[in-house]
């Protein structure tokens, strides 16, 4: 019983933590965005359509330039730019709220093994209750603010 406890309770405490670290940095980040610098078109259209092919300015494009706009975006996800993403965030994932969550879930495995309370299913069952414990709150949030 002692190892479903400490599971639930580590991850529970390593899922809060790491969801404000992730908070902090949105907020941080969309701090940095200058309202002033958006021209004409939408945040949510140049992300879903980045070279403005679905306008009906643009309805003229020759197959060449279409290859061109394609080969372009071949490009952007390579291995270079998966790593330029992955340091671009890395101060969202080695922030310390976070790396204290993970220094706490080590600690309480640690503790259950040496003080010989460590059952593997059942530390199981306490990391997964965990888990949909943070899922089951998270949709019910989402689903309260959209009232």
């Amino acid at each position: 019983m002692i190892s479903v406890s400490v599971g639930f309770f580590t991850t529970l405490i390593l899922l809060i933590l790491s969801r404000l670290s992730y908070k902090n940095y949105v907020l941080r980040e969309s701090a940095k965005f200058d309202r002033n610098n958006i021209n004409d078109r939408d945040i949510i259209d140049k992300i879903d359509d980045p070279h403005d092919l679905y306008s009906d300015e643009n309805s003229s494009e020759t197959e060449q330039d279409l290859k061109k706009v394609v080969a372009e975006e071949k490009q952007k996800h390579n291995l270079k730019q998966s790593l330029k993403m992955s340091i671009k965030t890395l101060p969202a994932n080695l922030s310390i709220l976070r790396i204290f969550g993970y220094i706490i879930l080590v600690s309480g495995f640690f503790y259950l093994k040496d003080s010989g309370n460590l059952e593997i299913g059942n530390y199981l069952i306490g990391i997964t209750a965990g888990i949909i414990l943070i899922v089951i709150i998270t949709m019910a949030k989402i689903l309260n603010d959209k009232r």
